[in-house]
């Protein structure tokens, strides 16, 4: 039996409360989104930053500046795009893989925190529930590609390709 509006209206409740509570976890921690960042640079080999700012739906001058403090910090270097010379390609350094492990294993004690009164099955069951959401989801938008980056006026005012 598929899911009725009262059913649809309860999880998307608890998305969203979890989406704040998540964001707030975050907040307080300060490293939500260098840890984003180093993930996708980790799981992208050669990427731009151009790239990042479209998959964390950011802002081109702000992921650039993430990345400038990355590479000042020695967690990334940066090499010129042979594509396009506006351009950069970013890689993780082996400092950055460092720090990427170990934000990864703060997160993971932090979660450790916010389940200890759940069992592993209920655990385990949520995240096999949470992963087949994403993939529903990835399908669903059927192939159609992410927002590009830059200005929103300036998409809006993009010619629409023809098909």
């Amino acid at each position: 039996m598929n899911p009725d509006a009262q059913d649809i209206k309860v999880l998307t409740g608890g998305l969203l409360a979890l989406g704040r509570e998540l964001s707030r976890a975050r907040e307080r921690q300060g490293e939500g989104s260098r840890l984003t960042i180093l993930q996708l640079i980790d799981e992208t080999t050669d990427v731009r930053p151009s790239d990042l700012a479209g998959e964390m739906q950011m802002s081109l001058s702000a992921v650039t500046r993430q990345i400038h403090a990355l590479a000042e910090s020695g967690q990334v270097e940066l090499q010129n795009d042979q594509n396009d010379r506006r351009s950069f390609r970013v890689a993780l350094t082996p400092a950055g893989k460092e720090e990427l492990d170990r934000l990864v294993a703060k997160s993971h004690d932090r979660f450790a925190g916010f389940l200890a009164d759940w069992s592993a099955e209920d655990t385990v069951q949520l995240g096999t529930l949470l992963s087949r959401l994403a993939v529903s989801i990835k399908e669903s938008r059927g192939g159609q590609p992410k927002p590009g980056a830059g200005r929103t006026w300036q998409r809006q005012a993009a010619p629409a390709e023809e098909k």
